[in-house]
């Protein structure tokens, strides 16, 4: 859903495609057991 309107919001505007970042766990392993990777990548 961000993505999309992300794009939306990039056309509307003329400006560049906004850029999410997050401040994570720093090893994969509680990565993988925190978050649902998948679903955060388009």
């Amino acid at each position: 859903v961000l993505y999309t309107t992300f794009e939306k919001e990039a056309e509307t505007t003329g400006n560049e495609r906004l850029l999410l970042t997050a401040a994570v766990a720093a090893a994969k392993v509680n990565i993988d057991k925190a978050y649902e990777v998948d679903k955060l990548v388009p």
